[in-house]
Parts: C-alpha cells; sequence; structure tokens
C-alpha cells in the first residue's frame, strides 16, 4: 500500500460509482444490493484507496452472501459508512478473527477467495486514519463499518481562514 494522497471528494458520489461497479457480480451470484446514501458527502480522504477499501468490502459481501439476499450499503452525511449482508455461517466467535490475513471460516460460499479481502480493508483504513469494525447482528447479518473521515467543513474549520483572505469592513 501507499501514501495516502489527500484531497476533497465526494464520498456518496465515489461509494456510488465502486457499487455500480460490481453490479453484474450481483447478478451473477443472485444477490441484489440495496442502497442509502445522502447526494453528497464531502470528505477530505485519498479517492482511490476509499475505492479499494470499499471494493474489498463489497465483494467479500458478494461472496459470502447467500444466493437471493441483499446487501445493503448506507452512509451518513458525514461519511460513516456501514455496509451489511446476511452471513447465516458466522458464529460470534468467528468475527474478532475476520480481519486477520488468511483467515477463512470453516463454512459457506469459498470460490477462489485467499481470506484477504478483510485484513486489506482493515489496512487501507488504518492507513486513511478511519475506524474500522465488524459486527454480527442478532438477525446473522454481518455489518462492517468505516467511520471517522474529515469533513469538508471539519478540514476547512481545522486550517483556519485561507492564506491571504482578510475581513475588509467598508468605508462608509
Amino acid at each position: 500500500l501507499r501514501y495516502p494522497e489527500y484531497m476533497t471528494a465526494n464520498l456518496a458520489g465515489e461509494t456510488l460509482e465502486t457499487m455500480l461497479l460490481k453490479v453484474a457480480d450481483l447478478e451473477v451470484k443472485c444477490k441484489r444490493l440495496a442502497l442509502d446514501l445522502p447526494d453528497e458527502a464531502w470528505v477530505y480522504t485519498d479517492s482511490a484507496l476509499v475505492q479499494r477499501l470499499l471494493a474489498n468490502l463489497l465483494g467479500n459481501a458478494i461472496s459470502h452472501a447467500p444466493r437471493g439476499s441483499t446487501v445493503r450499503v448506507t452512509m451518513n452525511p458525514d461519511g460513516d459508512i456501514s455496509l451489511s449482508n446476511p452471513a447465516p455461517h458466522l458464529e460470534a466467535r468467528d468475527v474478532p478473527r475476520l480481519g486477520e490475513r488468511f483467515y477463512r471460516v470453516g463454512h459457506g460460499e469459498r470460490g477462489p477467495h485467499a481470506g484477504l479481502g478483510l485484513s486489506l480493508a482493515a489496512a487501507i483504513a488504518k492507513i486513511l486514519r478511519l475506524r474500522f469494525g465488524l459486527a454480527l447482528r442478532d438477525d446473522g447479518c454481518l455489518v462492517a463499518s468505516i467511520r471517522g473521515f474529515q469533513t469538508l467543513a471539519q478540514s476547512i474549520g481545522a486550517a483556519g481562514p485561507a492564506p491571504n483572505s482578510t475581513l475588509r469592513r467598508s468605508s462608509p
């Protein structure tokens, strides 16, 4: 992985773009995608790394959710993202190990996976200084969450006024 190249990005747009690239995978595996995104969520981040992070999470959800199920992606206006999918093959004891390199649960739809997707997602989140979490809900859905994006408003507030910007009072 590389050092992040931070810039302003519409995270909602980046998420939608990444999700649309995976639609064919969903159709082939007979799964649906439900999106709940704001029109815009401007953050200060590395777009390429965020797209890789989202692609890894969505690819994992598509690969491991049962046929006919729905993968859900939600985002709040601050850019916090949750991605959930039914995971009937998981047990609560599996969750702490899911981000480990090469860890694979003993059952479920395996496919050509090496057990690296979630560990790569966790590594990318760490590089971007984001909080990445995995939880198994009572309804059997695995939820991957990404929190801590620096919103554009936070970036501007943290930086203070722009250079050479002064407030001038007009003369009466």
